[in-house]
């Protein structure tokens, strides 16, 4: 499925429900200011008490034609 955060419109047309969802290199190409819809529509795809799990990049640049966002994990 191609697709991208913040809206997700493909996955959500498709009307289904995950039971697991996995943002693995994802969230640090999401600009800060669009995270908090981006979390939301994520959520709606998620089935009721199914996990989350989110991977974060740490350290080290960019490829050249990629943008990335600070992402603060505490």
């Amino acid at each position: 499925m191609d697709d991208c955060p913040p809206s997700l419109q493909n996955l959500h047309r498709l009307g289904l429900a995950f039971d697991f969802i996995l943002l693995s290199a994802v969230w640090m190409h999401v600009p800060p200011t669009e995270r908090s819809r981006a979390f939301r529509k994520v959520i709606t795809l998620l089935k009721l008490g199914g996990p989350l799990a989110i991977t974060l990049r740490r350290h080290g640049p960019a490829a050249a034609q990629q943008q990335i966002y600070e992402s603060d994990c505490g």
